[in-house]
């Protein structure tokens, strides 16, 4: 009879314990949807989901995202615009804006995207210190690819439309 309850109550701390585990692969959520000018496109930004007193600052304090799941209305399908989570920078700046706020990295026929792809300077851990790679997708999130290589380093984008000035 001891040896009964001894074996069910050790079978009890094993279940609780290893219940009680953390999962060594963090969970991602979504952000808020973007619509491109496609009107059969959106893209929904993974979010990183860290702790606190993780060592992966740069995605503890938002405006980065993991990944862009592409969702195709037309063909009701849905991709990772990247092979591999990433580091890429908001749409939106962090701080607070109007909500109508125009995003400024998406033109009529492309995107434009600031990605550090790897840790760099090899401390470790990707952080600010690693240069920004400008990658260029369709509106349709096709034809992925970079226009600047990681010796390169883009830290910020303007766009100059052409006006009739006479």
């Amino acid at each position: 009879m001891k040896n009964r309850v001894l074996i069910i109550l050790l079978c009890l701390v094993l279940t609780s314990v290893a219940i009680a585990q953390r999962s060594r692969k963090s969970s991602r959520y979504f952000g808020n949807a973007v619509l491109t000018d496609s009107l059969s496109t959106i893209f929904f930004p993974v979010l990183y989901n860290e702790d606190l007193l993780s060592a992966n600052k740069i995605a503890l304090w938002g405006g980065i995202y993991a990944n862009l799941v592409v969702y195709d209305f037309n063909t009701d399908s849905y991709r990772r615009l990247f092979s591999t989570d990433t580091y890429i920078e908001s749409f939106r700046s962090p701080t607070y804006r109007s909500v109508n706020e125009k995003i400024t990295n998406i033109t009529a026929k492309w995107i434009f995207l600031l990605v550090k792809p790897n840790d760099y300077n090899h401390n470790g851990r990707i952080d600010g210190d690693d240069p920004s790679v400008l990658y260029v997708t369709t509106t349709r999130g096709e034809e992925l690819k970079a226009l600047t290589d990681i010796t390169e380093n883009v830290v910020s984008l303007n766009f100059l439309r052409s006006r009739d000035l006479d």
